[in-house]
């Protein structure tokens, strides 16, 4: 695939293309683009730092969801708002529930003096390791598996691949 960008202050000289290898054209649709008001409630982490804010958010395919303000932490960037599973986002005509497709968690620093009365050993007397005894036996097996006639499944992410 090629593209070719072309840009000026003329109407006749702005434009974006793409072509596959046989030459034909592409046609790239715009990202959605829609409205969201924030609230603490669709926070996956519960903060209310940006609730009763309006942002617009644009959905360009599977796993990209942009439209937040990033934020700074020495190399590390990262999204200010994590909306929480479930949440449904609405356009015009159409609404869309989201669903995390990785996560990151990221350790809160502080004191060591903070740590100095923590006991581990105490806190968990009453786990134990497991012994062979408790797993038991492990099946592997491949008979419960489907049979596939014809072609492989032909559909990935919710898209039928022809």
């Amino acid at each position: 695939m090629t593209f070719r960008w072309e840009t000026g202050p003329n109407a006749w000289n702005r434009m974006v293309t793409a072509t596959d290898v046989s030459g034909t054209t592409i046609v790239l649709e715009r990202p959605l683009q829609i409205p969201y008001v924030h609230s603490t409630v669709n926070d996956a982490n519960g903060s209310a730092e940006y609730a009763g804010k309006r942002f617009l958010l644009h959905y360009g395919g599977a796993g990209n969801l942009g439209g937040f303000p990033w934020l700074r932490d020495g190399d590390r960037s990262y999204s200010a708002v994590t909306l929480a599973d479930g949440v449904v986002l609405a356009d015009d005509s159409n609404g869309f529930v989201v669903k995390a497709i990785e996560r990151e968690q990221t350790m809160r620093a502080v004191n060591l003096a903070e740590c100095a009365n923590l006991d581990a050993a105490a806190a968990y007397t009453t786990l134990t390791l497991p012994t062979a005894g408790d797993i038991g036996t492990v099946s592997i097996t491949l008979a419960g598996r489907p049979e596939l006639a014809g072609a492989a499944p032909a559909v990935i992410e919710g898209q039928l691949q022809e």
